[in-house]
């Protein structure tokens, strides 16, 4: 006896295909954390006038920082606020 035999109300019926994958680079995870309300207001004022969503938006503003850092780790000079220990 099989479990659809035993359990015939439950899973995938022939007609049901389900959700299709997400492609490449579209996959979203959730993530959560505790931020200024003023921060929020200047997400929501960015997504309002781009016309993108605010997890859009964290993205953009993510990989902008990233993008700073990984400059700044390969050339430390280009950061306005390099010191250099020559002088």
């Amino acid at each position: 006896m099989t479990s659809d035999e035993i359990f015939p109300w439950g899973g995938k019926r022939p007609n049901q295909t389900g959700r299709p994958l997400a492609g490449q680079g579209f996959r979203r995870v959730g993530f959560h954390c505790m931020i200024d309300p003023a921060t929020r207001d200047r997400i929501k004022h960015i997504g309002q006038r781009k016309k993108l969503s605010l997890g859009q938006v964290v993205d953009e503003l993510a990989l902008e920082g990233m993008e700073r850092y990984i400059k700044y780790e390969i050339d430390p000079r280009s950061d306005p606020n390099f010191e250099s220990s020559e002088d």
